[in-house]
């Protein structure tokens, strides 16, 4: 049996162990791929974080769709946010090429956006600017900084046509402020930050209701806190961020993330075919976003497809090397499904180095301790569950998983019988 030394900060995975967790090397790619790292706040008051922080996931959303660019997802970079960083030690643990770092000044009704594109491996610049505007211009310097770097990477325009990363017309400015704080709540994951999220993203629709990032961003914020259990009546919050889908997906020039969304739903409620073909959509018309391939693995892992789940959990995890938590209980679940018991393992024990007093975590080590014989584990991580809830029944739990088939929620039940959980 190999024994590895590894870096298990909770914010890094390392291309060492994304090799020992998904069997596949972090190599750079063949074609142009880039992490946006974030823009830095100079404007002197915390309260403008979330400003930075919000250029820069536009700058990210406008790069992912251009075809054949790779790019980092927000959770990867954002783990660099408030340090100083070699781009070169950032290209190898991210696996890129290029790196965009910049700054964000704001004062009264003016921004000052400074960005510079630098090569990883030579550490040398490609490209630098600095853009001071009037705040009603933010998107147009959004705009102008993204068609830079397109160039500088010398990307093909789909057709030969210039790419239109934005709409016509600027959203309205203080939507976008009250969209930018909801994304920041939201990234929280907790229940108070959810329904804060909801709330601000609620007041962005409603100043800027043809906008259809502020809609979709509620929808998924409905979606995840009715999964979650946040909400008191989690059917209501799915039909609304159903609702929503349907308004969109009647759209002409759909998000990606919109199909990814309805896919996300649609897994939640068995119709696990028709969520498959929602997150391929997804995928087909924007590649290098993470979610939609993660949601996709979790719609293969409901139907007992657990190598299909395997590799679609490797490409989210690629796009997105500092991936968000809970794509590693997926991971593992593939790797168990289809029998790697000691990957599986080693998976879910890095996932209890990220979220060790959570129910994802313990509920997954017990029955994958039980698969292995290893009752001492087992025993420990049922104490566990039962520490985090002590009413906590398999009966009930399994009850509420999302499976195809039977087989596939007795596959978890037996196994959490197994290691001692309560019937």
């Amino acid at each position: 049996m190999g024994a590895y030394s590894i870096d298990l900060d909770p914010a890094r995975l390392s291309p060492e162990f994304y090799e020992v967790l998904t069997g596949e090397q972090l190599e750079l790619p063949d074609q142009p791929s880039i992490a946006v790292l974030p823009f830095q706040n100079m404007s002197g008051d915390p309260e403008q974080e979330y400003f930075a922080d919000g250029i820069t996931e536009d700058v990210i959303t406008a790069l992912s769709h251009i075809n054949g660019l790779i790019v980092m997802a927000r959770n990867s970079t954002f783990a660099y946010k408030g340090r100083s960083v070699d781009v070169r030690q950032v290209g190898r643990e991210l696996g890129v090429r290029f790196v965009l770092e910049g700054s964000v000044r704001k004062a009264g009704q003016r921004v000052r956006i400074t960005g510079q594109l630098i090569e990883c491996q030579t550490g040398s610049h490609l490209w630098a600017d600095r853009y001071d505007r009037q705040i009603e211009d933010i998107f147009t310097v959004q705009d102008e900084i993204t068609r830079e770097i397109s160039i500088s990477l010398a990307v093909n325009l789909t057709h030969g046509q210039e790419l239109r990363l934005w709409a016509d017309q600027a959203p309205n400015f203080e939507a976008w402020d009250l969209m930018m704080r909801g994304i920041s709540e939201q990234y929280k994951f907790t229940k108070e930050g959810n329904l804060s999220a909801i709330q601000l993203y609620r007041k962005a629709v409603e100043l800027d209701p043809e906008n259809l990032s502020f809609r979709t961003g509620l929808g998924w914020a409905l979606q995840a806190g009715a999964r979650l259990g946040f909400h008191q009546d989690p059917k209501a919050s799915t039909d609304e961020a159903q609702s929503i889908c349907d308004a969109l997906l009647a759209m002409k020039n759909v998000p990606a993330d919109v199909y990814a969304l309805q896919g996300y739903i649609f897994t939640n409620e068995s119709r696990f075919d028709e969520a498959k073909a929602f997150c391929n959509e997804a995928i087909e018309r924007q590649p290098s976003v993470s979610l939609s391939h993660a949601m996709l693995a979790i719609a293969y892992n409901s139907c007992g497809e657990f190598e299909e789940s395997l590799n679609s959990m490797r490409k989210a995890i690629r796009l997105s090397p500092y991936s968000p938590d809970w794509y590693f209980s997926h991971l593992g679940d593939a790797y168990r499904g289809l029998g790697q018991l000691e990957q599986a393992r080693t998976v879910y024990r890095h996932l209890e180095t990220r979220l060790p007093g959570t129910l994802l975590c313990q509920i997954r080590l017990a029955a994958i301790h039980a698969d292995l014989d290893d009752t001492e584990n087992a025993t420990k991580a049922v104490d566990a569950v039962l520490s985090i809830d002590p009413q906590f029944s398999v009966q009930t739990y399994t009850g509420h998983m999302v499976y195809k088939t039977e087989a596939l929620r007795k596959f978890w039940a037996d196994a959490m019988l197994k290691a001692g959980l309560p019937e």
